[in-house]
């Protein structure tokens, strides 16, 4: 899915900036502009609007027909079988390496957009968030890639191993990433490095940034509209992300389509079967992108909202009956019963 798929499923908006700032105590980076309660919070913000737009974009993504399988029955007619393994197991790869890849692009893009504010202050804006979302990509790239190399590799050992009727245990990816290392040198686990960056990152970094530009100007016009009330709605940053989108997706898939034309002239050379569908990839997948965008721009500041008040929530609602049930006796009682016996 090259661009498409590398977009939609790692591009997070920088949730942690779409709502008010909020106080921040603890110690900070980059003159208290990001400490570690807002770095995880960033984190789980990006991770959870990637879970929920997974769970939108499920039926969409041809995993039903994975799951829910058709077979004969005892009388000849069909009937639908849940695959509760293929269910777990591509859950488990969603949420391990694209759910997690999205905080981790979230998380890193704060930090470094935090970074260029303090030691580039006279850059412009515009050239900061590019900045900072190269970094970004770069970071989360670094971190998820070698992994999703070890998974694909252990598979391919399990179904060689399979096919030759050896029993071998599953290895965990870490000790895969090893194995894979001291198969076919460490090097390996970078192997297309380069390649999958430049696919991801210029959508990427035109995305953060007119994301923001966007957000600026809306948060600006809804202050100017609206002094009495100067909350931002979660509305705003869901317009602000799906525009941002539509115009990364309007400046990215022009140098895509070259850059897949150019490796379909150079498949074709080798003689390899090109890749005739290339416009029409392009064309259905930036399509395609955009309501994902809507649904992880809409769920993004929800479970912002939902992580920072879950505490008082729970501490209201739950925290004075438990109190309650749980008050034993105070000392001036207990005394009260054993020497006066009442």
């Amino acid at each position: 899915m090259a661009m498409p798929r590398a977009l939609t499923m790692a591009a997070m908006a920088k949730f942690s900036n779409d709502l008010n700032a909020e106080q921040k105590k603890g110690p900070s980076l980059f003159n208290g502009q990001v400490t570690p309660k807002s770095w995880l919070t960033s984190y789980v913000v990006g991770a959870g609007g990637a879970f929920f737009a997974e769970i939108g974009f499920y039926p969409f993504e041809g995993l039903p027909q994975k799951h829910f399988l058709k077979v004969p029955g005892a009388n000849g007619a069909l009937k639908t079988v849940f695959n509760y393994k293929q269910f777990v197991k591509d859950w488990s790869y969603l949420i391990k390496y694209k759910v997690n890849g999205s905080g981790i692009l979230v998380a890193s893009y704060g930090l470094y957009k935090a970074g260029t504010k303090t030691y580039l202050p006279d850059l412009h804006p515009v050239c900061q968030s590019l900045l900072a979302a190269a970094c970004a990509v770069a970071t989360q790239t670094g971190v998820i890639y070698p992994l999703t190399k070890a998974y694909n590799w252990r598979a391919e050992q399990l179904a060689i191993a399979a096919k030759n009727g050896v029993k071998v245990k599953t290895p965990c990816i870490g000790k895969a990433l090893f194995q894979m290392a001291k198969a076919n040198g460490i090097g390996s686990l970078y192997k297309g490095y380069i390649t999958n960056y430049n696919i991801a990152a210029p959508t990427l970094m035109w995305y953060y940034t007119m994301d923001e530009v966007y957000l600026k100007a809306l948060k600006k016009k809804w202050e100017k509209d609206h002094p009495e009330n100067p909350i931002v709605p979660w509305y705003i940053p869901a317009i602000a992300g799906t525009t941002g989108s539509l115009t990364a997706i309007l400046i990215a898939s022009p140098v895509e389509y070259l850059r897949e034309t150019v490796a379909n002239k150079k498949a074709h050379a080798l003689k390899f079967h090109p890749n005739k569908d290339v416009p029409n990839k392009v064309t259905r997948d930036s399509l395609h992108v955009s309501p994902r965008y809507t649904i992880k721009k809409i769920t993004g500041p929800m479970v912002r909202r939902t992580y920072n008040q879950a505490p008082e929530t729970i501490r209201q609602t739950f925290g004075n009956t438990l109190k309650a049930s749980l008050q034993g006796p105070t000392v001036r009682d207990i005394i009260k019963r054993v020497i006066l016996r009442h």
